[in-house]
């Protein structure tokens, strides 16, 4: 089992200074106002219960051999995710959480090279 290793009070500062810097990009706050609308949103919400349930049904469908149920219950889900799909905060949050991946993606990938160069290579 792997210990975790303590960080010194220095590079906790600097982690915290870190985190808030992310917290305060711009990218990151969009991605934050669309991931609360999306959570709020009733109709979005029920959408994805009514996805669930028809691939709930899906899977009962299957278990129990009936292939026209099935294809029905398919049918419906296909639809549901379509919908789903295409509802503009749907779309605007999928985008925003590419943004801000994008962005931690990229500072992780800073600090890794930074910190390969620190690191004595053998």
């Amino acid at each position: 089992m792997a210990t975790k290793a303590k960080l010194d009070a220095n590079s906790q500062a600097a982690l915290a200074k870190l985190c808030q810097l992310l917290q305060n990009d711009e990218t990151v706050q969009h991605y934050q106002v669309i991931a609360r609308q999306v959570k709020h949103n009733q109709s979005l919400k029920q959408l994805q219960q009514n996805l669930e349930q028809a691939q709930k049904s899906i899977v009962n469908d299957q278990h129990y051999h009936k292939p026209k149920a099935t294809v029905q219950a398919e049918q419906q889900a296909d639809r549901l995710k379509a919908t789903l799909d295409q509802q503009p905060l749907t779309v605007a949050y999928r985008d925003a959480l590419f943004d801000a991946n994008a962005t931690l993606e990229m500072v992780t990938g800073e600090l890794q090279r930074q910190i390969d160069q620190l690191v004595p290579k053998r």
